[in-house]
């Protein structure tokens, strides 16, 4: 596993240029782009994850695209994707590049939300960890959030 390092404006703008190309290079129309992940959100991780969020004109979903050669397909956890996206990996120049490719607005909004989040709450109450980071990101892809108010409240689970 990579060490935790700060990525500077050249390897970044270089791993944006990378996925965007990878995405392009295959015919999609490329819609927005950017950061997300522990580098976005604490300015540090093992690797970049890059958003892309781009529609096929034969309406091929994320799932189904195939890319270049040099991009490995699985770079999230396994079942993690759905057919709205598709995670790949490629090693640029010494560090892993993770392409998050979604052609839903709705998925590319829900990462961008998610990350935020996250952002949000570490400059507020101090840094996050990644089981913080992955809950949080969980709950808005899943769109639920599974609590037992008994476990934190009285028996009749009031706050």
């Amino acid at each position: 596993m990579s060490e935790i390092r700060q990525f500077n404006r050249s390897e970044l703008s270089i791993a944006i240029k990378e996925a965007v190309a990878a995405v392009t290079d295959v015919g999609m129309i490329m819609h927005s782009n950017t950061l997300i992940g522990s580098v976005a959100i604490n300015g540090q991780g093992r690797d970049i994850d890059v958003l892309v969020y781009a529609i096929h004109p034969n309406g091929m979903v994320a799932d189904q695209v195939v890319l270049d050669q040099d991009w490995f397909k699985g770079g999230s956890a396994e079942g993690a994707t759905d057919e709205t996206w598709a995670s790949w990996k490629k090693d640029i120049g010494g560090y892993d590049v993770n392409l998050i490719l979604t052609t839903s607005n709705d998925t590319a909004t829900n990462f961008l939300l998610s990350t935020l989040i996250c952002k949000y709450f570490q400059d507020r109450f101090g840094p996050l960890d990644r089981a913080a980071r992955v809950a949080a990101h969980r709950i808005i892809m899943d769109h639920v959030c599974t609590i037992n108010l008994a476990d934190h409240g009285n028996e009749r689970g009031e706050m």
